[in-house]
């Protein structure tokens, strides 16, 4: 078994978007999911846009589907804002992101999942649903 990476998160203003890049290893329980989630909402309030592309490609570890809905449903931040968050992610891990997604979107949320990068993007700087 390896040594933990924590969670890196790197902001890289685009103009008229945010990407946020994260690497490391992804905590896997709650209340270190929290934080994370705490830390990434803090970065990416503190830039003053409302369009983010989150790409986790990098991130190693997933929380499973219950930890998914546990999360989200127990400790996700009420406020919807007026943001709209495109993720991308590999295709290993789209059950859960877009388990995710859906939790996501069902709270209200504007917020995507994808393989493509172009596709996210277009997406993202779209005002399509």
């Amino acid at each position: 078994m390896g040594v933990a990476v924590p969670l890196n998160i790197k902001i890289i203003e685009q103009g008229d978007y945010v990407r946020l890049v994260l690497t490391g290893d992804f905590p896997l329980q709650l209340p270190e999911t929290v934080d994370a989630f705490a830390r990434i909402s803090a970065l990416s309030s503190a830039t003053g846009h409302a369009r983010f592309l989150l790409d986790a490609r990098g991130v190693v570890g997933r929380l499973s589907i219950p930890g998914i809905f546990e999360f989200v449903t127990m400790a996700y931040p009420e406020e919807l804002g007026n943001a709209r968050s495109a993720a991308l992610d590999v295709p290993e891990h789209m059950v859960s992101a877009r388990f995710f997604e859906n939790l996501m979107r069902s709270r209200g949320r504007t917020y995507r999942v994808f393989t493509d990068e172009a596709e996210a993007l277009a997406w993202l700087l779209s005002n399509n649903p």
